[in-house]
């Protein structure tokens, strides 16, 4: 999952508001892979308890 941090903080950075299924297609993760969807997901929730992040009507937005 940690593989995921660094490209996952870019795209959050750079993309402005993205959800969800575009962030797997971005990160080249099958949706079907459980696994990986989780693990993005509890990286996405760690980030959101520290404040990096904020869900929105549009998706994910990077606060950082």
């Amino acid at each position: 999952s940690r593989k995921y941090s660094k490209e996952l903080i870019e795209i959050l950075k750079n993309k402005g508001s993205i959800d969800s299924s575009k962030l797997l297609e971005y990160l080249d993760i099958d949706p079907m892979d459980s696994d990986l969807v989780k693990a993005v997901s509890n990286q996405l929730e760690a980030f959101e308890s520290y404040g990096l992040i904020e869900t929105t009507p549009k998706g994910w937005r990077w606060r950082g």
